[in-house]
């Protein structure tokens, strides 16, 4: 078995040609960006396979950076898409749990937590576990506005407002 020798970026771009890929020499400067491993995941599909390899024959590397960008844009507005319901279900859990049972309230898992189908220990381990994750949450933050004494209780954890803004979507769970 052979070991992989490393390849320059004009290397790379002579073996997309060898394997049939229409590449250009000035295309070396794209590779600097994007890993030749990269280009390659996207080119396979269109790809013809045999025995341990790849025919790119007909395959322009600009179509597959074509595809490559499709879905770099893809993900990046999934993850916009994504942000904007988490926002919208962060604002709406706190401010429900602010409406019902006031700024601190949420810190009381028996009042808003389901006692008929968890014992009372479960509920407290829980409570434990969330206002522990919610201190080293606040401890790492940035807010400002959760820092000042005012926005926190005798304890210093914050009202809830601030504290499900500051939490991550799974630490709501």
């Amino acid at each position: 078995m052979s070991i992989p020798e490393s390849l320059n970026w004009d290397e790379q771009v002579a073996l997309f040609k060898e394997q049939g890929m229409e590449i250009y020499n000035s295309d070396a400067e794209t590779l600097k960006q994007i890993s030749y491993y990269r280009i390659k995941e996207f080119a396979e599909p269109l790809a013809q396979k045999y025995n341990n390899g790849f025919n790119y024959e007909g395959i322009s590397f600009a179509k597959v950076l074509e595809r490559y960008y499709q879905d770099k844009n893809l993900r990046i507005h999934l993850l916009h898409a994504i942000e904007q319901v988490e926002t919208a279900l962060k604002t709406k859990i706190a401010y429900i749990l602010g409406e019902r049972y006031g700024a601190y309230g949420y810190l009381n898992f028996y009042k808003w937590a389901n006692r008929k189908s968890y014992t009372n220990f479960y509920i407290e381990e829980k409570q434990y576990k969330f206002k522990k994750k919610l201190k080293e949450t606040v401890n790492k933050s940035s807010l400002p506005d959760i820092r000042y004494r005012r926005n926190q209780d005798k304890d210093g954890f914050p009202t809830v407002w601030l504290a499900i803004d500051s939490l991550m979507f799974g630490g709501l769970t």
